[in-house]
């Protein structure tokens, strides 16, 4: 989810730059206790199969666009339709979170990049959807980057993988653990009243939190203030209150910014971000 962001945030040639920096997603677990759904997503598609079977499903992103995307798995609400959906995406994520009930799946990347989770998916109707912004300030699913999925009936014995760590989101804040190692599943649970997510940016040598306060929350299709002071590396899209994922994570060690771009319907859609859930966590 993304609602203020300048144009072009983290821009492309940053993360190209820097992406030499990232560490490659790890392999599937060996013991095969959970399925695999993989995304190709570019300009402005998603490349990934239309039926899956339910169970704990580890859901990974191959951006193989010229721009930052993500993949946020929501489960369509009851009586809503696909067409409904695409029809609420023009008029921005305000109009179309009512419409769905978030899951998980993997957030941001730069280009060339991969990220995964382990999400667990119950059959029902459910969409990919990327609300990243383009340069110009247009959300991806108003370009059309929204796919349906069905999620069917449970097959084999899945389970959820053991964490080494466990996030937790708040109401608006993220607690951390003392450690987070750049390598490992890490359980991102909300024991908010509202749905929050987790996307990590990579801060580059030298910049600061505040500069990256300053350079996403910049509203979107307004000139960056400032060159981008990091680049996407993944973390989890929207999950629901109660509910918890898994972000299967293989970064480098260094600075990170995680942020939460969930509107507020209590503050009419503020962005979370500006609640306090905008915080630097270092990673080992």
């Amino acid at each position: 989810m993304q609602l203020w962001r300048g144009a072009a945030r983290w821009l492309v040639a940053a993360a190209v730059a820097a992406s030499a920096l990232l560490i490659p997603a790890r392999a599937a677990p060996a013991d095969g206790s959970v399925h695999q759904l993989t995304i190709r997503a570019s300009e402005f598609v998603f490349q990934a199969p239309a039926r899956v079977p339910g169970g704990w499903t580890r859901i990974t992103i191959r951006n193989v666009g010229d721009e930052a995307h993500q993949a946020q798995v929501a489960r369509l609400n009851p009586g809503v339709g696909f067409g409904q959906l695409q029809a609420a995406a023009a008029k921005g994520p305000s109009a179309v979170v009512p419409l769905v009930t978030p899951v998980g799946g993997p957030n941001e990347v730069a280009p060339g990049r991969t990220a995964s989770t382990i999400d667990l998916l119950t059959p029902g109707r459910y969409a990919l959807i990327c609300f990243v912004y383009s340069p110009d300030g247009t959300e991806h699913d108003a370009k059309g980057m929204l796919k349906p999925l069905t999620v069917t009936a449970v097959t084999g014995h899945t389970t959820p993988p053991a964490p080494n760590a466990v996030i937790t989101l708040k109401d608006f804040s993220y607690v951390f653990p003392a450690r987070v190692h750049g390598h490992g599943v890490i359980a991102v649970r909300n024991e908010g009243t509202q749905d929050h997510e987790m996307v990590l940016y990579h801060l580059h040598p030298g910049a600061t939190l505040a500069d990256a306060r300053q350079y996403l929350l910049t509203p979107p299709g307004s000139p960056p203030p400032i060159p981008a002071p990091g680049e996407p590396v993944g973390g989890i899209t929207g999950v629901a209150p109660g509910d918890t994922g898994y972000v299967d994570l293989a970064v480098p060690p260094g600075r990170y910014v995680a942020v939460c771009f969930f509107p507020d319907p209590t503050r009419n859609g503020l962005p979370h971000a500006v609640e306090g859930m905008l915080q630097g966590v270092t990673i080992r």
